[in-house]
């Protein structure tokens, strides 16, 4: 009788953290917020940023600093490279794409455009 009970206790923690983990799914999906034309919200990371942080900046990251200095070093080349960029996360070339679009192309007048 002992044992069943331990038995059924086990199961209702173990549902009720199911049950938790759906919840906090759910709160993570309604955080993120949704995509007005093409905004990513970061709210949810929010306590995880540095005080300085500023949205759309490069610098922020060392992995964009340096994404963006090959995609700039290949297009400043005598004959312009492409660049191809990979990622596991549509999230993440959105963020790209919205970086790339604040800034201005090497040697030309204008900032960067999809397909180009």
């Amino acid at each position: 009788e002992q044992r069943e009970k331990e038995m059924k206790d086990q199961k209702r923690k173990k549902r009720d953290k199911d049950d938790d983990e759906d919840e906090d799914e759910d709160e993570m999906d309604k955080d993120l917020g949704e995509r007005d034309s093409g905004d990513v919200h970061f709210d949810w990371a929010a306590p995880v940023f540095r005080e300085d942080y500023r949205k759309n900046v490069v610098e922020n990251g060392s992995k964009m600093g340096v994404m963006f200095g090959i995609i700039e070093a290949a297009i400043r080349l005598p004959r312009p490279e492409k660049t191809l960029v990979f990622s596991q996360y549509t999230e993440t070339l959105d963020v790209i794409e919205t970086l790339l679009q604040t800034r201005q192309i090497p040697g030309k007048t204008h900032n960067w455009r999809k397909s180009e």
